[in-house]
């Protein structure tokens, strides 16, 4: 499949880094995306019971860690002295690769000035602790980073706090495209709608508004030159090294 003349191929985002041939949201995976030329991260964040902001998707560590523990019960101390090297997936390759802080991928970032960051707050941090507190927890670190973020979440009181208390740009991931969720998205109008590729109509062409798509779970090439064709603005990956070549030829 060829995209049309007109079409532009979306922007990529790294989800988790380059999390196909690295652990994901670690800082080998993120620098390994960096140095693909990706210009755009999108990493997930917990809270540690000291509420110390973390960045992996899941509130058990078992999947990334084999350790059969919750961050949500654990100090930050604790939890960055846990490889996050997914022995399951890679062995003993990775045992290094420790679970990294917020504040450990923004001083990554500090040497690439140009990179935007999508940062996604996870419903098990938020059930524990609190929506005013996860937003305020991570939005405390980025302090100096407020014009290269975007605060993404499933929970409408985390990304309404994010804007009204910290003025930044947001993000809602949804899962579903029913009447009542547009109704949402006109109401909030929020600078990016996500979603899964699964999600999106049969006919691919989600409905318009203020805000800009990203799609998430793209690892094809034949799924971004779709994309390309609806005019999608954002496409996430786990695998941005496999696409990465289709920029350079277009």
């Amino acid at each position: 499949m060829n995209a049309a003349p007109h079409a532009k191929l979306p922007i990529l985002i790294a989800h988790r880094g380059n999390a196909q041939e690295f652990p994901e949201n670690s800082l080998p995976a993120m620098s390994s995306a960096l140095s693909l030329g990706v210009r755009h991260l999108a990493i997930d964040l917990q809270l540690s019971a000291d509420g110390v902001p973390l960045v992996i998707h899941d509130a058990g560590l078992l999947r990334t860690t084999g350790i059969d523990r919750s961050v949500l019960d654990l100090d930050a101390t604790t939890l960055t002295n846990i490889s996050v090297g997914q022995p399951r997936r890679f062995g003993d390759v990775f045992e290094s690769a420790k679970l990294p802080r917020l504040l450990d991928v923004l001083e990554l970032l500090e040497k690439y000035p140009q990179v935007q960051l999508v940062i996604e707050l996870q419903r098990a941090s938020i059930a524990r602790f609190g929506a005013e507190h996860v937003v305020d927890a991570a939005l405390g670190c980025c302090r100096s980073y407020r014009d290269r973020i975007v605060l993404l979440s499933a929970d409408l009181p985390a990304i309404h706090r994010a804007r009204v208390r910290h003025g930044v740009p947001i993000g809602w991931r949804i899962d579903t495209l029913n009447t009542h969720v547009q109704l949402k998205m006109q109401a909030l109008a929020p600078e990016r709608i996500a979603c899964d590729y699964q999600t999106l109509p049969p006919d691919r062409r989600p409905p318009r508004g203020t805000w800009q798509w990203m799609i998430y779970g793209v690892e094809t090439p034949r799924e971004l030159l779709a994309l390309a064709e609806l005019s999608i603005s954002y496409a996430a990956t786990r695998a941005p090294g496999k696409l990465r070549s289709l920029y350079r030829s277009h």
